[in-house]
């Protein structure tokens, strides 16, 4: 984590003069497209035969928004939320003998996993209006559901807790339209009534920002 806000605080704002030499903000929007890894335990998913694949990461949209309030000492205080809906899927090579005797899917067969997240985030910003650089972290949920075809059998966490720690970086090309990226680490809690583990996940998300 010291690494991460070191490396944040480095990455120098871009075009940094006139009237862009304001502290970041005042708000932004984020859509592009994140890929996460996916829990690999088993009881994330139905009951599998043996050998099965499951997916390794998921790909999909990501959408956030943020607002910005005031300085605190070299950073200014943001707040925002950051969602994620990514998805990957697996697919069991064909085995002749595959049977369903003893209660789990065909040997052949497709694994389907997504990893939702919701993260609500306060960060701290370093740089100027026309770009800057982030540390954040918050507590919010996570979802993770898969479903296994042939069969329609599915599985998951249903809603936990999640909490998110991370970082990233917004340039802004144009005075209202720019690029950025995300880096975070995802915690997801474990769940009793579903009987799945906690995990910790790692997501990059990357897309245009808008204010």
């Amino acid at each position: 984590m010291i690494l991460l806000v070191v490396v944040c605080m480095g990455v120098p704002p871009a075009f940094a003069q006139g009237p862009f030499d304001a502290s970041p903000g005042p708000y932004a929007v984020d859509i592009g497209v994140g890929t996460t890894a996916l829990p690999a335990e088993a009881a994330f998913y139905p009951p599998l035969a043996d050998g099965a694949f499951v997916p390794a990461r998921g790909l999909g949209p990501a959408v956030g928004a943020h607002v910005y309030l005031f300085r605190v000492g070299p950073g200014r205080l943001g707040v925002g939320v950051a969602v994620l809906s990514a998805s990957g899927h697996a697919t069991t090579p064909v085995v002749e003998d595959g049977s369903e005797d003893d209660g789990t899917v065909p040997d052949v067969a497709r694994v389907n996993g997504t990893y939702r997240i919701v993260a609500p985030q306060v960060s701290l910003n370093f740089g100027t209006a026309r770009g800057w650089s982030y540390v954040s972290g918050g507590v919010g949920a996570a979802r993770v559901t898969s479903t296994v075809t042939p069969g329609q059998l599915e599985a998951g966490s249903g809603w936990v807790r999640g909490l998110n720690v991370g970082g990233g970086a917004r340039w802004f090309l144009r005075d209202r339209v720019g690029v950025g990226f995300d880096l975070r680490l995802h915690g997801l809690s474990s769940s009793t009534e579903a009987g799945t583990p906690g995990a910790v996940t790692f997501a990059a998300v990357a897309g245009l920002t808008l204010r």
